[in-house]
């Protein structure tokens, strides 16, 4: 299952056409290069974010559960959900742990995070859970936005 898992996700990234290979002689680092001509990665909304890449995610738990997050919810580590810094609330994104193939196709950005140096997204413990990553804390994983929610219009100033 967990070759299947593998080839799919090598399917997935050919597919979209993105080149995920390792930087460096410890294959620590990566880097999402734009292989295809003809899609352009474009960045989202100034958040520096491109259509895909990869991340490096944590997840947070029972210290912030039922806390209010940046969108108004109670956190519920126990549901699936992010925290980004600067993406939208509200967007959704599919996310790949590149380490073992796992994935969640609906991940909302719900809160503001995370505040560590190096960290790029916080997930809920389930979504660190069913990535697999919980024991090591940290994962590299394969970001796509899927959704972003629409952009509120400004208001002229009454005359």
């Amino acid at each position: 299952m967990k070759e299947i898992m593998v080839l799919l996700l090598g399917l997935t990234i050919t597919f979209f056409a993105k080149d995920v290979s390792p930087k460096g002689e410890d294959d620590t680092e990566f880097q999402v290069q734009n292989t295809h001509t003809e899609r352009k990665v474009t960045e989202v909304l100034n958040t520096g974010i491109s259509e895909a890449e990869v991340m490096v995610a944590s997840w947070y738990g029972k210290p912030f559960h039922g806390r209010l997050t940046a969108n108004g919810e109670k956190y519920d580590m126990y549901g699936i959900s992010a925290a980004h810094k600067s993406l939208p609330l509200g967007a959704k994104l599919r996310v790949t742990n590149l380490a073992n193939g796992y994935s969640i196709d609906t991940l909302p950005v719900n809160d503001r995070g995370p505040y560590i140096d190096g960290r790029d997204l916080d997930l809920s413990f389930r979504a660190a859970s069913e990535l697999g990553f919980v024991y090591d804390g940290l994962a590299k994983l394969l970001v796509e936005i899927i959704y972003l929610p629409p952009t509120p219009k400004k208001r002229s100033p009454a005359t």
